[in-house]
């Protein structure tokens, strides 16, 4: 019988994503698939665990935005690697993938808002007519950004995330 190889705690871990996940429809504790990046060796270099093993990736928090500002955020773990016929429960830090944010959208939205309605408004109005074309301009650049939301953070197929070991690997 072979004795059980440790793989030692803070060891990093790459994990390539196998299920497209999407902020809009992944929900805390949801499970996805991947594989591992690289192999996982042992302290004198051996491959215990291959590339390509199966792991088990859980979605360990996440943070939706509004339909004005913020970012959204998954935070993923891995949960276990499958290897030989066996999983082997792991704890991990997390990987963050965040999304580009909409406040500078809604702010770029909102300020071409207010300068086309300042132009019409000082054109057709005069002096007055411009201040209260950049307010209706405001305001319909907030509703527009409000009303046409943005893109969910989305995480692709083979995307690599890295996260470490909290505690030691015990293979078996």
């Amino acid at each position: 019988m072979r004795a059980p190889v440790i793989i030692p705690a803070d060891t990093a871990i790459r994990v390539r994503t196998l299920d497209r996940i999407d902020a809009n429809s992944a929900q805390p504790g949801a499970r996805f698939r991947g594989s591992l990046a690289d192999s996982l060796k042992s302290s004198s270099g051996a491959v215990v665990i291959p590339r390509k093993a199966s792991v088990q990736l859980i979605v360990a928090n996440l943070k939706e935005s509004n339909r004005i500002s913020g970012r959204e955020k998954i935070d993923l773990k891995v949960n276990a690697v499958m290897f030989n016929g066996k999983s082997y429960p792991v704890a991990t830090t997390t990987a963050r993938s965040q999304g580009s944010g909409k406040g500078s959208r809604t702010l770029r939205k909102t300020g071409l808002s207010a300068g086309t309605g300042a132009l019409i408004g000082g054109i057709t109005g005069g002096g007055p007519g411009a201040a209260v074309g950049a307010l209706v301009g405001t305001r319909g650049g907030t509703a527009m950004a409000a009303a046409t939301g943005g893109e969910h953070l989305k995480i692709p197929p083979e995307t690599v995330l890295t996260v470490r070991l909290h505690s030691a690997l015990r293979i078996e």
